[in-house]
């Protein structure tokens, strides 16, 4: 998969190599600049995988400060996003759920998300691969912070 951020539109471009080529990924990406009113963090993510900022533990326990959002077919946002797509006369799978598991069709696959860097294939049918984009103020205060990128290998085991 071949993806570039294009800086103009504000979107990434994404593509797997081929027309009926099933083959994509999730990203996580996190830019940490200098800025001028303090340090900042690009965090961009696009998946099932997640950026997340911590504070450091006190008494034992940590606090995240900023987390990114899964783009799975459970979640609301993306379900919205897919079922306004219909109505616009778009053919895009509807969420659905068996045994609590969350997945979408893709011509003969089930995939587990709703956004990927992804080819034609799955681009028509309503994987997306519009990345959620935040910038978030470092304080010098919270010295210590911790970046942490993963994907859900990680994270649908880990709370």
């Amino acid at each position: 998969c071949i993806a570039e951020y294009d800086a103009v539109e504000g979107i990434l471009l994404a593509d797997a190599g081929g027309e009926g080529l099933v083959a994509g990924t999730t990203a996580a990406v996190c830019a940490l600049s200098p800025g001028a009113g303090g340090r900042e963090a690009a965090v961009f993510n696009c998946g099932d995988s997640r950026v997340v900022l911590a504070a450091p533990p006190r008494e034992g326990e940590g606090a995240v400060r900023f987390a990114t959002r899964d783009h799975s077919p459970s979640c609301e946002t993306e379900q919205a996003r897919i079922q306004e797509a219909r109505a616009s006369g778009l053919d895009y799978s509807v969420p659905q759920c068996s045994l609590s598991r969350w997945w979408v069709k893709v011509g003969d696959y089930r995939y587990a998300l709703c956004r990927s860097l992804e080819g034609p294939l799955a681009t028509e049918c309503g994987i997306v691969s519009d990345a959620d984009y935040s910038v978030v103020r470092l304080s010098p205060e919270r010295e210590g912070e911790v970046v942490v990128l993963g994907s859900d290998g990680i994270f649908e085991v880990m709370d």
